[in-house]
């Protein structure tokens, strides 16, 4: 079975010629995305590109060509989950920015708090080292009256009021502290799950991609196999088998932009007037869409050297 595919492949491209092509049907998905004037200025920017780089003439523009076909294609489950991913995906980029965002200016914040609490804390342990010394001191002195004890008692007491409502203050502004702090470890939490999730949707998005092939194009031919037998004496004498391929409409699934188009509709006519697919990293003819050909659309040397074989 492999042996036979071989073959076909190999005489898929054994005749390779010059084509001609038209504008086919453009389905009405595609009305808001692009006009066949369009359409056309982007087959004869190919033609140029092509007769530019390879010194010949490959295909040409005609009414009576071979038509290219704009077809819809609905979009496929894993296709839709894949689009789903990447857009919780991006929420999750932008929600976790913001974040990081937050707990930059947060860190700051709490720093600051941190450093202004260190002052109140160091200033209320001298105002607690200060009272303590003044009981400690009056508690050293024997044989008060009544009335100087009542003094002492009064002036002890309202330094103790005085204190408490300074401690009063401080403890809350160390609770307000913690908040901060708990709200910062909190946002880290967060931050941290939105980063596992981003990272989980990632490695998703990875393997179904891995599992599916979204294909852009495609071009349609007949393979006509005729046999020729003589026989002689009542036995097979001879057998003569002719394989012809003849490709006879391009069709294309779907595209982001003008210049994805252009890359698409290039190799699919390449594929036309006979040149296979080539397994070189950013060639036109690499089975995989490349992002370099829809930057810009050129012949790699391997295209090239394709071409130079094939056709």
């Amino acid at each position: 079975m492999k042996f036979s595919l071989l073959i076909f492949l190999l005489t898929s491209f054994a005749y390779c010629s010059y084509e001609k092509v038209t504008i086919g049907n453009i389905d009405s998905y595609y009305e808001q995305k692009i006009t066949k004037e369009q359409l056309k200025n982007i087959i004869l920017e190919i033609k140029k590109s092509f007769k530019e780089q390879l010194n010949k003439d490959i295909f040409d523009y005609s009414t009576n060509g071979k038509p290219i076909n704009l077809v819809y294609m609905p979009t496929s489950k894993i296709e839709n989950l894949i689009t789903r991913n990447q857009e919780q995906l991006h929420r999750k980029e932008n929600l976790a920015k913001r974040l990081s965002e937050q707990l930059v200016s947060s860190q700051k914040q709490i720093n600051s708090l941190k450093d202004e609490f260190k002052d109140k804390k160091a200033q209320m342990d001298k105002k607690i080292e200060v009272y303590n010394s003044y009981v400690n001191e009056q508690n050293k002195k024997k044989k008060l009256s009544k009335e100087e004890y009542q003094t002492i008692k009064e002036e002890i007491d309202k330094r103790k009021k005085v204190l408490n409502e300074q401690l009063k203050v401080y403890k809350n502004d160390k609770k307000e502290l913690r908040k901060e702090i708990n709200f910062y470890n909190a946002n880290v939490i967060k931050y941290n799950r939105i980063v596992l999730d981003y990272n989980r949707l990632s490695r998703d998005i990875e393997r179904l991609n891995r599992t599916y092939k979204k294909v852009r194009g495609q071009t349609f031919g007949e393979k006509k196999t005729i046999k020729k037998v003589s026989f002689k004496d009542g036995k097979t004498r001879e057998i003569e088998t002719n394989t012809k391929v003849s490709m006879n409409k391009i069709e294309i699934y779907g595209f982001e932009s003008l210049n994805e188009l252009k890359a698409i509709l290039a190799h699919e006519i390449a594929h036309l007037v006979g040149i296979p697919h080539i397994d070189s990293k950013g060639s036109l003819m690499n089975p995989v869409l490349q992002k370099n050909q829809i930057d810009n659309l050129y012949l790699t040397k391997e295209d090239i050297a394709a071409f130079e074989k094939y056709f």
